[in-house]
């Protein structure tokens, strides 16, 4: 279905990633450093988390967020009548339909499931809740660069501690570096 972003499964991530890398060993380069912005540095979590892959060096992450905290906190009361919108689309198997409400972008109703979702994979960064075990994460053993712009519309919460709350759960890595762009 024609609509890039619109009809996404976050897991079908591991394929493009994959195709990327295989690309890039076609051509010689053998080690790589995997960069993603904001719901791409889910992504790339999400990638060496599965694969595991021993040719990604680190990993830099440019805004990571907490995708169903922003969603949850732009939608306030109605966030759960807006996920029971889309059960309801997907159950009459209408989840190809575009969301009538949602994020400010077109997002059908199968991918708002699958990005905003309680069993949803793209939940990487869940910083609404400090004493989540942030799985993906700390279990990752290579380094990482996490940026943030000084100036942050899409951040819940306090910077300093968000990037403070990252570093504490990335306990495999074996370099974490963090910092703001001021700014930016």
């Amino acid at each position: 279905i024609p609509g890039g972003r619109a009809h996404e499964i976050f897991t079908e991530c591991l394929y493009d990633i994959d195709a990327a890398l295989q690309f890039l060993q076609g051509r010689g380069v053998i080690e790589v450093c995997l960069q993603g912005h904001s719901s791409g540095a889910n992504k790339v979590v999400f990638y060496q988390y599965h694969r595991k892959s021993r040719n990604v060096r680190a990993l830099i992450l440019l805004s990571p967020n907490d995708d169903i905290g922003l969603q949850e906190h732009a939608r306030g009361d109605r966030f759960e009548d807006v996920l029971e919108i889309a059960r309801a689309l997907v159950k009459a198997r209408r989840g190809h339909e575009l969301m009538p409400e949602g994020p400010s972008y077109p997002i059908s109703a199968n991918s708002y499931l699958d990005y905003f979702g309680p069993e949803s994979s793209a939940d990487i960064f869940p910083y609404r809740d400090p004493q989540a075990k942030f799985e993906e994460v700390s279990t990752l053993r290579c380094c990482l660069l996490v940026l943030f712009a000084g100036r942050g519309e899409y951040l819940l919460g306090n910077l300093d501690e968000t990037l403070d709350l990252l570093r504490s759960k990335a306990i495999a890595s074996p370099r974490v570096d963090v910092g703001i762009i001021d700014g930016a």
